[in-house]
């Protein structure tokens, strides 16, 4: 599979369409084209012809780059896993795609750590109170996929015959939040969605009777549930979320899963930050007890790219300002695993070695590690950002770092 350098299958059969009715190629492409029309007549326009053929001529293209460029860092990305995953080249694009990804909107429920106003509505609530240390922050509107659009593009979805087995992928803001999504599968036929599988990330805060009798619908529910940690430190992450009631919604989840296993699978997905780091020995704990499946993911740890010249940047930052995020994709800063003080990533890492998955485990170590990616100065300020957070949400990690690992700053 490596005849082609630059050629992606994504196009072929995926398309991404995002709450302001704009089509992405995928979800790591940066650009948003203008659809003209519905996603039938955009899936088949002289815009999607070119980045096809660019494809099959190998050439590079600049919505690509993150691909790109994570290959040439980590030779990984999502372009090589499409690769892996599909087995074949595509020379000519599906009628329709048998992979369709519908960012609802921006509305959450949750102001999560490692998040933002542009994929959460409740974090505009926190932008006032703490950009004087994370000037990025910029309150966004909210943003949501009108009923019509949304309504004809799974008519279209779902009709397009095809012998392949399709896919649908919800995402938000939170995507259990959509009263509309839900309605509109109420109201189609169970035939129709008998060759389709759906997938959605979602932070476990909203379990209901419409939402199961929809997933009932589907061939086969694929649920992962943002979990962060345990207790405390899920509820610090996840804020302002319950621990009790998430636990009791995926435990009720995984009963389902073991039921019926062939309709349901159920998995956890954590996110490891400079917050969350303390509660991974008892993410683990509660994953083996539950018999969970779990994926580990990097928070900030994307390659840095420029946004001016769109080059990729390595060097160590120590010349910028020791409050300035700048202006890089992936660079928030504070919440990177890597903030944590030398002493309490050992011992996690002591903690969790032997529960990890070799590559799991050198993943973990080298975020711990990845200093280098960072202003060193930003280090100093992490204690500060802790008690700005203590002020503004009442929850205290320093605290709870001290009481975990015996360390005071």
């Amino acid at each position: 599979m490596n005849k082609f350098k630059r050629y992606c299958p994504i196009p072929f059969f995926s398309v991404e369409l995002n709450s302001n009715e704009h089509a992405k190629l995928c979800c790591n492409s940066g650009h948003r084209y203008t659809m003209d029309g519905d996603l039938k007549h955009f899936w088949h326009s002289d815009k999607m012809k070119d980045i096809r053929k660019n494809m099959l001529d190998d050439k590079y293209y600049d919505d690509c780059q993150l691909c790109y460029q994570r290959e040439e860092l980590f030779n990984d990305s999502k372009r090589l896993d499409e690769l892996v995953r599909q087995g074949k080249y595509y020379k000519t694009p599906l009628a329709f795609p048998t992979f369709l990804q519908l960012n609802l909107s921006n509305i959450c429920n949750l102001k999560c750590i490692m998040c933002s106003p542009k994929y959460s509505t409740k974090w505009n609530e926190d932008v006032d109170k703490l950009k004087g240390m994370r000037k990025n922050l910029v309150k966004e509107s909210a943003s949501k996929l009108s009923t019509e659009v949304l309504k004809r593009t799974i008519k279209d979805f779902i009709e397009t015959r095809s012998f392949a087995e399709k896919t649908v992928e919800i995402y938000g803001g939170e995507p259990f939040l959509s009263k509309e999504f839900w309605k509109i599968i109420s109201e189609i036929p169970y035939k129709k969605l008998r060759n389709v599988i759906f997938r959605c990330n979602t932070n476990g805060t909203i379990l209901n009777k419409p939402i199961m009798d929809g997933l009932k619908k589907f061939k086969k529910a694929m649920i992962n549930f943002s979990i962060d940690g345990i207790g405390d430190v899920f509820e610090f992450q996840r804020f302002p979320a319950n621990w009790e009631k998430v636990k009791k919604n995926i435990l009720y989840m995984k009963e389902f899963d073991k039921r019926f296993r062939f309709k349901f699978k159920c998995d956890l997905y954590f996110t490891l930050t400079s917050f969350s780091g303390i509660g991974l020995k008892e993410f683990l704990d509660f994953c083996k007890k539950h018999d969970f499946e779990y994926y580990i993911n990097i928070a900030d740890n994307e390659p840095l790219i420029d946004v001016k010249d769109r080059k990729i940047v390595r060097d160590s930052r120590e010349d910028l300002n020791e409050w300035e995020e700048p202006e890089y994709f992936g660079a928030k800063g504070f919440t990177h695993p890597c903030m944590l003080p030398e002493v309490v990533k050992e011992q996690i890492l002591s903690e969790v070695e032997s529960m990890l998955s070799h590559a799991n485990y050198i993943k973990v170590k080298n975020s711990f590690s990845d200093t280098k990616v960072f202003n060193v100065k930003m280090l100093n300020q992490f204690p500060n950002y802790c008690e700005l957070l203590k002020q503004v949400r009442g929850l205290d990690f320093l605290k709870m770092l001290e009481e975990r690992y015996n360390y005071a700053y």
